[in-house]
């Protein structure tokens, strides 16, 4: 109660007080297994461009890649000293910023969601992924606890996953009312934002206009990430029961329930 207090004395301090010589501010808005540890990086190679990653999560402090256990004072654990102000605590990651452009990624389940989603000096980008497609990946990573992967030889091997359907439903839904959420909340406040999926992600046209949009001067004509991709192949090489899941997202599809989200091929 008094968290819940203490974060909507917190949102008006937040939304309206800014240094004058404020510089430019983004937030990557998705879920698990979207791809927003992959566009973190891929923009945070740009020049001008320098992002976190998931600073206002409740269990952890995600900061930048290269200072993933300490940054400007802080503690990946430290979420306790951090909430005890987070109003010092963004306006230091806005000082220690190493770059004009600064970035960070946030879920709906992190402290100050709303907040940020209302906020319309700080710059959107709304990452996309299959429902069914991060599902899956949600449930291996759940099964091998590996949540990303820099290096081949450290990928861990599973067995094909079966599909609950009711919970796969679930998730379906839950995203769908998700980014319903985003477009209704963005549209009422008037805010440009900015769109990717993650099928898009290394696609180094599409993501120099994002980086453009954000301010970065730099055009790229090769992106290089220092991550791998968790589970190549498609998805019947990960499903036990790939042909009951494709009836069920054929008829989801079908009944105009699916906002978001594509079958896949």
């Amino acid at each position: 109660m008094i968290k819940e207090k203490f974060y909507k004395v917190f949102r008006v301090r937040f939304l309206n007080k800014r240094p004058r010589n404020q510089k430019k501010e983004f937030a990557i808005i998705g879920t698990m297994r979207s791809g927003s540890n992959l566009l973190q990086r891929v923009l945070d190679s740009y020049e001008g461009i320098f992002c976190h990653g998931e600073l206002f999560n409740p269990v952890f402090i995600g900061f930048h890649p290269k200072h993933n256990n300490q940054f400007a004072g802080y503690a990946r654990n430290d979420v306790e000293k951090r909430d005890e102000n987070l109003d010092q605590f963004i306006e230091i990651i806005r000082k220690e910023r190493k770059a004009k452009v600064l970035g960070y990624r946030i879920f709906e389940t992190h402290h100050l969601f709303d907040q940020i989603l209302n906020d319309r000096q700080i710059k959107k980008i709304i990452l996309h992924r299959s429902y069914l497609d991060s599902y899956v990946s949600l449930k291996i990573a759940q099964q091998t606890n590996q949540w990303i992967l820099a290096r081949e030889e450290d990928r861990k091997r599973v067995k094909k996953i079966s599909v609950d359907l009711k919970e796969l439903e679930k998730y379906w839904r839950d995203k769908s009312r998700f980014y319903r959420k985003i477009n209704k909340v963005l549209l009422d406040t008037n805010q440009n934002y900015l769109e990717i999926s993650y099928d898009d992600v290394l696609d180094v046209v599409k993501v120099n206009s994002v980086a453009k949009a954000l301010g970065s001067l730099e055009e790229k004509t090769k992106l290089e990430v220092d991550l791998v991709k968790q589970n190549p192949g498609t998805l019947k090489d990960k499903v036990t029961n790939y042909h009951d899941v494709m009836k069920f997202v054929a008829d989801i599809n079908s009944s105009g329930n699916a906002v978001l989200g594509k079958l896949p091929s």
